[in-house]
């Protein structure tokens, strides 16, 4: 029994070596489901969706991990370099 459960505990973390960013951002959702108070899921989505180019979805993912912890330098750096992406000069 042990053996099975190594075998597949493996099999999970080499699957997690190489997600998709599809998954990697399924993932990261969850995470802000269940933890809704945690700011690291929300920075890790927004890095996703950075990652796919979705710049609205990254926005809102920084501002709302913001929201939750705004001594994130991180977060703002990002932020502001999503807001420059959408040619949001301002703002960034």
């Amino acid at each position: 029994m042990k053996t099975k459960i190594k075998s597949q505990l493996r099999k999970v973390q080499d699957w997690f070596q190489t997600p998709s960013l599809k998954f990697k951002a399924f993932y990261w959702k969850v995470a802000t489901q269940l933890q809704k108070k945690e700011f690291w899921s929300y920075y890790h989505l927004a890095k996703v969706q950075l990652q796919q180019q979705n710049w609205q979805e990254a926005e809102l993912s920084f501002r709302h991990c913001l929201s939750l912890d705004n001594t994130l330098a991180l977060a703002h750096h990002e932020l502001a370099d999503v807001l420059q992406q959408q040619a949001k000069f301002e703002e960034a």
